[in-house]
């Protein structure tokens, strides 16, 4: 499996604050079948960072994996927060200011969970007018999907759809538990990944989640979310959006 959306850098954002909890990360993912993880650590698209800093510290770490004997390999990417400056964000990524989802066309975004439906839409068609394919992280957490017509207008948008798998188990409520399997039921997922900040924490590890899937959906679905349109990115390859089935 491969997991596109994880905070396991050291000391970029609020997840792994040191290569000894990447290394517990890392370590917890493999064990439960991960092969690959985009690191993705939080920016907001007003303020970038360097991104060469990222590029060194993810050689660094995975020089570490390889002298640890982890088998794992990382990836380079960010969880962009889509800010006031959105119509910039397409010339930023091209610009390699902002990174997109391992040298893809793919750009994982997400949003403050309050924001309005419609300046979701407004930001994300914008960047997938500029050729970019949005990668929208765990909708079903925003208040805009308190109205679930809201979820599937996303699609419409250009938007992939990515959910974290602590949703499914209610750690982010009910609300977001409920629009989780909405997502799931009506085939809008496109991916489940752990949004992992720690090792114990939101932790990485996708095996659970990935037979959850598979036991009240379907395993062509959970491979699909898991390994199919993950491996889609690495690959930069076209990924079919799941459309919204009664």
């Amino acid at each position: 499996m491969y997991d596109i959306h994880c905070h396991i850098l050291p000391g970029t954002d609020d997840g792994s604050p040191s290569f000894e909890e990447s290394l517990k990360m890392a370590a917890d993912a493999r064990r439960n079948n991960t092969v690959g993880i985009i690191c993705t650590p939080h920016i907001n698209s007003d303020s970038p960072t360097d991104t060469m800093k990222l590029h060194t510290l993810k050689k660094k770490f995975s020089l570490l994996l390889s002298d640890a004997g982890i088998d794992l390999k990382l990836y380079s990417g960010q969880e962009i927060m889509v800010g006031d400056n959105s119509r910039e964000i397409p010339s930023m990524l091209k610009s390699h200011k902002l990174l997109t989802l391992a040298h893809s066309g793919y750009v994982l975004i997400e949003f403050p969970l309050d924001a309005d439906y419609s300046l979701i839409e407004e930001r994300t068609s914008y960047i997938a007018s500029r050729g970019f394919v949005p990668v929208v992280a765990h909708p079903e957490r925003y208040q805009a999907a308190k109205d679930r017509v809201n979820i599937a207008l996303i699609k419409k948008c250009g938007a992939l759809i990515q959910l974290n798998k602590g949703s499914l188990k209610g750690s982010f409520g009910h609300t977001a538990q409920e629009n989780a399997h909405f997502i799931l039921r009506h085939g809008l997922a496109d991916f489940i990944a752990s949004d992992a900040h720690s090792s114990t924490r939101r932790s990485p590890g996708l095996k659970n989640v990935y037979d959850a899937v598979r036991e009240m959906y379907s395993a062509n679905y959970a491979e699909k979310l898991t390994v199919g349109n993950p491996e889609k990115i690495l690959k930069n390859m076209k990924i079919t959006p799941g459309e919204y089935e009664e």
